[in-house]
């Protein structure tokens, strides 16, 4: 009977270790966290947990243990996918797929007290399905899932992307590999992709994981590749061996949520890839392109996928093959897109048709993946191609440009998208009317259009473009373009250009020229083209009067200084006695009626082209500075041959605004012009303008500091010296080096201060004077040319003591001039010391604060001889540093030994 008893207990306890070790099994294989936030309340949030596990397991998970922000909130969520079973209501039983694949879906909401800042959402469930190859001993390694995200008023409502794709596949051995998430965000935010360590219990990175070489992920789109699946790839440095070959494979792609350039929330995606060994077959191939469609119309796109075909045994082998297609466009609640898909065939053909509204307008394109599957009897494979699509806004319809006074007015139709924000409005000289690419927004570059003004209300339909006040330029002409924005900062196409002119009413300048450099008796060329569109016959009859006004720039004193007669008189040569050497003249010609003196129109403002010089080492630099209604495109330099000659020779052309004349001689003189070459876009206007500055003279001085030295320095404590060296400029950055200043400072803050000069370009070491007391202070260097520019400080290089105060252990005041003092051996840098010495009764027989101490073995306060013994010291030295004085303690025994003749020091 007890031994049927004893039968029956193993029996039970087998039974029971069974079921135990069965509800342990692992099972985990892929999955992720996403997240939803409720619009009405920014605290409330709603989770969804997707894992794929072992079908035949027999662990599982009716609900998962979910984590906020720390491991002290939690909650249960219940599994909400598939039918009714073993699970205790209201959790489900999940949903096999295939492959021996479960697909679980867990939902719950949580409410958040406040602002958040990288909160991360957790769950963490026993463990990982056996035998993936790239984790150690996966059976034992926890599974654990994270994402992040933030509440914050500057963030707002948040909805993490969701994942389309499943995140298990199957590869062939060797034979390229590709997987997307299929991420889509609803709130338009940017993604972007990157390979991350999976983690394990408590979201520490897994040991010894191997990322296996080949794989690689599009930091963009998401494309995750695997050029060669299986094949060897080495372990972590700290880890031995490598893993290779067919089996389960695990990856982390970290997807990550920015808005307006900030990092808002993430989702780790943990996936799992089977690598199959020996497939006959290759896998197939999906064609599509990124493309983009204006909102308001549809996009029809076809996309082609096929097998490709394999030889064996002589026989060609074709798989059919089924096209699928996932992404953002197909979740829309108004108007998604339409993809059917095919299937059945080894070459097939589907249409991806999408009738985009304004509502689809976002400045982040959409991602759509089609994804081709191969129907192998043995291995499935696939391919994946991810493109984007832009739906972009259409373009303003600009009606009309239209020139009033000195301004032009613009008009443009109604915007077809009303939940565009406004328009901005850009202004470039000339007409072109250059077609912009249809999946071009805004402005591109290159256009020559630069921004004008912004208008912030959609509802707008006009501007007026007077240069902001100043007024418009006669004689130009005017290209404007314009682009809807939205609240994104997503731009629409951009409008047709427009062109237009003002109205030709006033005479245009087309030359001030000077002729004469002088301070008193300068002269310069004044001439300008007729106006041609007024009312000549009832409102300003002839005669015509030209009225000249002149001033000097910054003077503020543009007055009438002459006029002259009849509309076809352009040109005035009698403007002298002018200072044209150290002034920069203005101009502006204003067109009378005479018979009835009305204005008809004034010129533009325009000034001479004045030369600002900046002498240097070598050198003089030539700034052109002018303000001209015309635009000026090309300049030549002429320099005078010998200074007086008035001779000039050309020495550059240029289109920049300044030049620079080098290897010139130092203090001699040189005297430059200018002449200016430029036009009007108004092609019945005479080009090209040609105008000259005037003549300016300069010296080229050497006001060049040379760079500075490079310091090094080398203690030498026991000669008591530091030496130092330091590179010559000549050999590298400079020419003229003849110089050097050597700084010193005794602390690491202290002033700097002239330590030394050294007048031979050559002469690049020193060695200080041998000094016992201290050797510890900053140096720094300084390099002088011939002119006597002194380069920067160099970098401050510091020395410090190294101190030495050693105390001997025995002496001997035998009177043999033989150890007969206690004294340190050696020492160095040691400004004073406190000595105390007590015998073997603690009774104090001598003190000192002189470093070398000089104790003849007597008492100090009885002059008696001290008996021989041992004595103890405390002894506080007082070290010379680069800081400052440094107090150290030393404490010890000296033994004295008065009646040994030479006694040794041990």
């Amino acid at each position: 009977m007890k031994q049927i008893t004893m039968s029956k207990y193993l029996l039970l306890f087998i039974l029971l270790f069974t079921v135990f070790k069965q509800v342990k099994a692992t099972h985990n294989r892929a999955g992720e966290i996403t997240f939803t936030c409720d619009p009405q309340n920014p605290y409330r949030y709603f989770f969804t947990i997707t894992t794929y596990t072992k079908a035949d397991a027999q662990a599982d998970r009716c609900d998962l243990t979910v984590y906020f922000c720390n491991l002290n909130d939690s909650a249960n969520f219940y599994r909400v996918n598939g039918l009714s079973g073993n699970c205790p209501p209201p959790a489900k039983m999940g949903e096999t797929i295939g492959n021996n694949i479960r697909k679980n879906v867990y939902k719950g909401e949580h409410t958040f007290s406040g602002s958040v800042l990288n909160c991360r959402i957790m769950v963490e469930d026993p463990n990982r399905n056996e035998n993936i190859v790239n984790i150690p001993n996966s059976v034992n390694v926890p599974f654990f899932l994270v994402s992040t995200f933030s509440i914050s008023p500057n963030i707002g409502c948040n909805t993490s992307p969701v994942l389309l794709n499943p995140p298990v596949e199957n590869a062939c051995y060797c034979k390229k590999f590709i997987h997307n998430p299929g991420a889509y965000d609803a709130d338009g935010d940017s993604l972007s992709y990157k390979l991350i360590n999976p983690f394990t219990s408590g979201g520490q990175e897994i040991s010894c994981y191997t990322l296996p070489i080949g794989v690689a992920i599009n930091p963009v789109n998401g494309d995750l590749t695997w050029d060669c699946p299986g094949s060897s790839s080495p372990s972590p440095s700290n880890c031995s061996g490598s893993v290779s070959g067919a089996g389960e494979y695990n990856f982390a792609i970290l997807i990550e949520e920015w808005r307006n350039g900030q990092l808002i929330g993430s989702v780790e995606r943990d996936m799992q890839v089977t690598v199959v060994p020996g497939c006959s077959n290759n896998p197939p191939i999906v064609e599509a392109n990124d493309t983009c469609v204006i909102a308001g119309t549809t996009l029809n796109m076809n996309i082609h996928a096929y097998d490709q075909p394999i030889v064996v045994n002589n026989i060609t082998k074709i798989d059919l093959v089924t096209l699928t297609g996932s992404g953002g466009p197909f979740l829309l609640q108004t108007s998604p897109a339409q993809f059917a898909g095919a299937g059945g065939a080894t070459d097939v053909n589907a249409t991806f048709s999408w009738s985009t509204i304004c509502q689809h307008i976002r400045r982040r394109p959409y991602n759509v993946s089609f994804k081709v599957v191969d129907n192998n009897d043995v291995n499935e494979l696939s391919d994946i191609k991810t493109i984007n699509i832009s739906v972009i806004g259409p373009a303003p319809i600009l009606t009309s440009a239209t020139p009033s006074a000195n301004a032009i007015n613009l008009v443009w139709q109604a915007y077809q998208c009303s939940n565009a924000i406004g328009y901005k409005i850009y202004r470039k000289f000339g007409c072109s009317n250059s077609e912009i690419d249809n999946c071009k927004t805004g402005i591109p570059e290159g256009e020559g259009y630069t921004y004008l003004t912004t208008i912030d209300d959609i509802n707008t339909l006009s501007y007026t473009d007077n240069d902001n006040g100043i007024g418009l330029v006669y004689g130009q002409d005017y290209s404007y373009r314009m682009f809807a924005y939205f609240s994104d900062s997503a731009e629409s196409r951009a409008s047709m250009e427009r062109c237009a002119r003002l109205v030709r009413n006033a005479p245009i300048i087309t030359n001030i020229s000077i002729y004469k450099t002088d301070s008193f008796v300068g002269k310069d060329t004044l001439k300008w083209a007729r106006p041609t569109e007024f009312d000549s016959v009832n409102i300003f009859p002839p005669p015509y009067r030209y009225i000249i006004n002149r001033g000097y720039v910054g003077e503020n004193n543009l007055a009438p200084i002459d006029s002259v007669d009849g509309i076809n008189t352009t040109i005035y040569l009698k403007d002298s006695l002018l200072n044209t050497e150290t002034k920069q003249l203005e101009y502006r010609i204003d067109f009378y009626s005479v018979p009835n003196h009305l204005l008809v129109g004034k010129s533009n403002i325009a000034t001479s082209v004045w030369l600002d010089t900046l002498a240097n080492d070598r050198q003089i630099q030539l700034d052109f500075k002018y303000s001209v209604p015309w635009i000026n495109d090309t300049f030549y330099v002429y320099r005078e041959t010998s200074v007086g000659s008035d001779s000039f020779i050309l020495r550059a052309i240029t289109q920049n605004k300044t030049h620079t004349e080098f290897n010139l001689v130092n203090n001699r003189k040189y005297c430059y012009r200018v002449l200016s070459k430029g036009n009007y876009s108004d092609t019945t206007l005479p080009k090209p303008l040609y105008n000259m500055s005037q003549k300016i003279c300069a010296v080229p001085v050497d006001r060049t500091a040379p760079c500075a030295p490079k310091l090094y320095a080398k203690p030498d404590c026991a000669n008591f010296q530091s030496h130092l060296g330091w590179t010559n400029p000549n050999l590298s950055c400079a020419d003229d080096v003849i110089k050097y200043n050597l700084y010193f400072s005794e602390t690491e803050n202290g002033t700097m201060s002239l330590y030394k000069s050294f007048f031979n370009a050559n002469d690049t070491s020193f060695t200080t004077e041998a000094d016992s007391l201290s050797i510890a202070g900053c140096y720094s260097i300084t390099a002088l040319d011939s002119a006597n520019n002194e380069s920067v400080f160099s970098d401050t290089i510091c020395i410090d003591n190294c101190p030495e105060y050693y105390l001997p252990n025995v002496f001997t005041p035998n009177g043999d001039n033989a150890n007969d003092f206690f004294i340190p051996f050696p020492y160095r840098f040691v400004k004073d010391v406190s000595m105390v010495i007590y015998d073997r009764w603690g009774n104090l027989v001598f003190e000192t604060t002189n470093p070398r101490i000089g104790w003849n073995g007597k008492n100090t306060k009885s002059n008696v001889e001290c008996d021989d013994g041992v004595f103890y010291y405390v002894c506080k030295v007082n070290e010379i540093k680069l800081k400052g004085i440094t107090p150290r303690t030393i404490k010890g025994y000296i033994v004295k030994m008065a009646s040994e003749k030479n006694s040794k020091t041990f």
